[in-house]
């Protein structure tokens, strides 16, 4: 057996994303990445009004306002949703 003292070495929080965001002219092109065990899909909310859609993981979004706001989500395959993972992008 290994002992660790740091205990934020071996946990994490479960069913979160990470995001990598590249602006190309009035485009962004998102790649996202989670370690959640049984995952299924990704999902993006483009506006608070919009429902959820199932997206891959490199995501290309046209930049339509001034300030663009996204929210993505992970889903597993007992059809639990992670937390909102929101990307701010302001031109």
């Amino acid at each position: 057996m290994i002992l660790i003292a740091n205990r934020s070495a071996i946990e994490w929080t479960p069913n979160t994303i990470e995001t990598k965001v590249k602006i190309e002219g009035s485009k962004a092109l998102i790649v996202l990445n989670s370690v959640t065990p049984n995952l299924k899909s990704y999902q993006l909310k483009e506006s608070p009004e919009s429902d959820w859609k199932d997206v891959t993981t490199n995501v290309e979004v046209p930049l339509k306002n001034n300030t663009n706001e996204l929210l993505f989500r992970i889903v597993n395959l007992a059809g639990v949703t992670g937390p909102e993972h929101k990307v701010i992008i302001e031109k």
